[in-house]
């Protein structure tokens, strides 16, 4: 589900790779890694977050928690 939610968001932001303050422009190599490796890195840390607060529930729930 997750690789699956990463999919479905890189090809959201990719849908705006061409388009530079509303002119057309080829999609370059340059262009592709800035605009989809920045925001891919905003969903990455949205995943690492909710799995720590996962992780921090789970904790405390088994009673392992100081």
């Amino acid at each position: 589900a997750i690789v699956g939610a990463g999919v479905i968001f890189v090809l959201t932001i990719g849908w705006q790779v061409g388009k530079l303050y509303d002119t057309s422009t080829y999609p370059v190599t340059n262009e592709m890694v800035g605009v989809l490796g920045d925001n891919f890195a905003l969903f990455v840390l949205i995943i690492i977050t909710y799995y720590a607060g996962e992780l921090v529930w789970r904790e405390r729930d088994a009673g392992v928690a100081l």
